[in-house]
């Protein structure tokens, strides 16, 4: 299908523009998720096979800066000029009057998008709905855009499968605001979308007018070529060049990391049952939680040898030397081919993320991931000193930990079906915490943009700082009251003067110091 954008042209035939279908290959072509991200992924609930996922679309701009136009005009200005001179570099043929009214008009549709997102993110909910049931609640053609994802990946889909739903109020707004919107505007905004995810990849041109817009909107300063490229890479080879790192990687660091948690639970636990803000209940449901949390450290279930290696690349086609946006393209279409045959082929194995230092808690699956990346030095020296693993690696498990319980609903859920008297006194006191964390946060400011920390977005990380911290010194303060130092270590210099307690807290500063470097196509 030629997607096209009828801001090149002005006698665009609508006749045939299904938006529906244009969604679809812009996310097979650019990963960009307009409308609706849709995807396939372990099912949630019974963690056997693959469900199908409706989650929210990404945008074109932050949308904070369409809820509040008139304090960010400087960068939706820059987002008029991006549009106009992709446009002009596209070679459109429309009026600079024209351009402008049409820019506009996709802006204003963005807006009303925007409008309808709630600006929490809701969890996903765990109540799967059929296909058909939810087309026909909210007369969106969802057969017709999994058919077509599907049938790109040869799969058999035929409809009958249950989806899991994230925030139905902006899907059930979606409809009317398709609906009362003119195609051409729909069109376009779609159009624009594509451009815009493939202009890093294409003209240094167009890579000029992607920088001078991301200059404006997250204070852009340097641009790394070869980093990009370097990421750029690891996202389509990074099962390979994970099999070769793993050859090397140290099995010694899983039963480290297994005690690591192991210690750390026990902390929590003790946390749990010692404090005197949650009823029994709670804590029952809390510890609950925490007991059923799992691991995988390392390494999938899953293992790649050299055979799986051939055969997971084996559709991916040759990747040219010289068309840089070409290779971009086919190597989305082959990964969404990939995501979307896993439904139904048991064989294909989930992809997993060997090298970048990496430690996450899925929610959905109460599970701790640790890539191989993360358990090394310097989060972790297995002839090291207790002080500063725990003060580095520790502090990372428990913020991942903590994570699990960042969320009154996350734990005082996972045992009874209903709050009893007691739990709501917990919620509670949970809420007016997490009300003195917010205005603590929003009362810090960015001293390179003079702007205020929005308490709000950040209060799950907030959260998992503080208490992943707290409970990793206290587990270290545990064991240390309970074991010898196993290595007895000279410290270099000046470094002889710290305690055992001052070098946690170095430890823990210290890993936390870096640069930080903001992709273009972010």
């Amino acid at each position: 299908m030629d997607i096209g954008w009828p801001i090149l042209e002005e006698n665009w035939n609508k006749d045939s523009y299904s938006w529906e279908k244009a969604i679809v290959k812009v996310a097979q072509m650019a990963n960009r998720n307009v409308f609706v991200k849709f995807f396939v992924h372990e099912n949630i609930i019974t963690k056997i096979g693959h469900a199908l996922y409706i989650d929210q679309p990404q945008l074109s701009i932050s949308p904070d800066v369409l809820r509040d136009p008139v304090a960010n005009e400087r960068k939706l200005e820059s987002l008029r000029t991006f549009i106009k001179k992709s446009a002009h570099l596209l070679e459109s043929n429309l009026s600079d009057e024209t351009l402008k009214n049409e820019v506009e008009e996709m802006i204003e549709f963005e807006a009303k998008l925007v409008k309808a997102i709630p600006q929490r993110q809701p969890q996903m909910n765990f109540d799967s709905i059929l296909l058909k049931d939810l087309e026909e609640r909210q007369k969106i053609k969802w057969n017709l855009i999994f058919k077509i994802a599907f049938g790109d990946a040869n799969s058999k889909f035929n409809g009958s499968d249950p989806v899991f739903l994230r925030d139905n109020g902006y899907f059930d707004s979606l409809h009317d605001i398709i609906r009362s919107a003119n195609k051409r505007v729909i069109a376009n905004y779609i159009g624009w979308h594509l451009v815009q995810a493939l202009s890093t990849y294409a003209t240094k041109e167009f890579r000029d007018i992607v920088i001078e817009f991301q200059r404006i909107q997250v204070n852009l300063k340097n641009v790394s070529l070869y980093d990009e490229c370097f990421d750029d890479i690891l996202k389509v080879f990074n099962v390979v060049l994970g099999y070769s790192f793993l050859q090397d990687y140290d099995h010694r660091m899983t039963s480290e990391t297994k005690n690591l948690i192991k210690l750390i639970k026990s902390s929590m636990s003790l946390a749990f049952q010692s404090n005197d803000w949650m009823d029994n209940e709670s804590k029952i449901s809390a510890q609950s939680r925490l007991n059923q949390m799992s691991a995988q450290i390392a390494k999938p279930v899953w293992v790649p040898n050299e055979n799986d290696v051939d055969k997971f690349y084996s559709k991916l086609s040759e990747i040219s030397p010289d068309n840089y946006c070409g290779n971009f393209i086919q190597s989305n279409e082959w990964k969404r081919n990939i995501m979307f045959s896993e439904f139904y082929d048991p064989d294909i194995r989930w992809k997993w993320d060997f090298i970048k230092p990496k430690a996450t808690y899925n929610y959905n699956d109460n599970r701790l991931t640790f890539s191989p990346g993360i358990l090394q030095p310097p989060f972790y020296f297995i002839d090291g000193l207790e002080s500063t693993n725990f003060g580095v690696l520790g502090t990372i498990v428990a913020h991942e930990i903590t994570h699990g319980f960042d969320d009154a609903d996350k734990f005082l859920n996972s045992t009874f079906d209903t709050d009893t008297p007691g739990m709501e006194q917990t919620r509670k006191f949970f809420s007016s915490k997490e009300n003195c964390f917010i205005k603590q946060y929003s009362n810090y400011k960015d001293p390179i943009k003079n702007i205020s920390v929005n308490g709000d977005m950040t209060l799950k990380e907030n959260i998992a700082d503080n208490v992943g911290l707290n409970q990793a010194f206290m587990t270290y303060k545990l064991y240390k009251a309970m074991n010898e130092e196993k290595r007895v270590l000279t410290l270099p210099y000046q470094m002889q003067k710290f305690t055992d307690e001052q070098l946690f807290f170095i430890s823990f500063g210290n890993h936390l110091c870096g640069k930080t470097r903001i992709h273009i196509p972010s």
